[in-house]
């Protein structure tokens, strides 16, 4: 997904981003509490109606009765979920059963790959590999979907490991194959084995409430989501000094449509961009 995580003009910051597919857009505000907040974007290829009714705030959503409910606090869940989609296309997920040390646990792994000489980084680089997969690291302004130099950022993106001999790799799939990891103890343990396989299951978990929502069996969706094109980001903006104009080329993230069926985004605690 693109147009995500976030931007710190002082002093550069790092976004551990959850994509189901493609594209997103957000703006971020600051919520009351102490809970740990997930934003979602739900921009549906499944939605009945475009957004049609005017709001002041994103909606914050309690996903604890679905995960744990019975059936009846599943639907009226999952109708909740349903009306923020219709009618404003964003919510923030609480109580969402990923906890807060495994998502700082991803964020530090994050920071750690980010400060890593370039030349280290680049033993991953995402260009120039099999698979057509887009795995792996891309430097500052690699990515491009503008008419712009390109984005002022360095991503390192991996998705469901698969190998090799997969029949979907077999038969000449995209966007499937092995991922690319760097020789850092731990990196691979924290970001795929638990942040990534959590996360996935909150995917699973969202795409069934997607389905009470539509009036539909909870597990109509399940079928679809055996080996999904998920993918996690993470994100590093390099600072950018504020005593002198923005170069109109050095845009963190440019703007791009979403594509996605569901876009997750970890909540940071300061002021952000889209």
């Amino acid at each position: 997904m693109y147009n995500h995580g976030f931007r710190q003009e002082r002093s550069g910051s790092c976004a551990v981003v959850r994509r189901w597919r493609e594209g997103s857009s957000y703006e971020s505000r600051e919520v009351t509490g102490t809970e740990e907040l997930h934003e979602t974007n739900r921009h549906c290829n499944l939605r009945i109606n475009s957004m049609t009714t005017d709001f002041d705030e994103i909606p914050v959503i309690d996903f604890e009765q679905f995960l744990n409910g019975n059936m009846e606090e599943k639907i009226k869940t999952a109708k909740t979920i349903g009306e923020a989609c219709r009618n404003v296309g964003f919510f923030y997920l609480k109580n969402h059963g990923v906890s807060k040390q495994l998502t700082e646990d991803a964020m530090a792994q994050s920071k750690r790959y980010f400060a890593l000489p370039l030349d280290v980084k680049m033993k991953q680089a995402v260009r120039g590999q099999p698979y057509d997969d887009g795995r792996g690291y891309s430097p500052i302004f690699v990515e491009n979907f503008s008419d712009k130099k390109g984005d002022f950022k360095e991503i390192f993106d991996f998705s469901l490991e698969m190998k090799e001999d997969d029949p979907l790799i077999k038969q000449g799939g995209k966007l499937y194959g092995p991922n690319r990891w760097p020789e850092l103890p731990g990196f691979r343990e924290v970001l795929y084995d638990g942040y990534f396989s959590a996360m996935i299951e909150l995917a699973r978990q969202l795409a069934r409430a997607f389905a009470l929502a539509l009036d539909l069996p909870e597990k109509y969706f399940d079928s679809l989501t055996e080996k999904p094109l998920t993918e996690t980001i993470l994100i590093y903006y390099p600072p950018q000094k504020l005593d002198k104009p923005l170069d109109p080329n050095s845009v963190g993230k440019w703007k791009s449509k979403d594509e996605s069926v569901v876009f997750i985004l970890k909540k940071r605690e300061f002021e952000s961009v889209k």
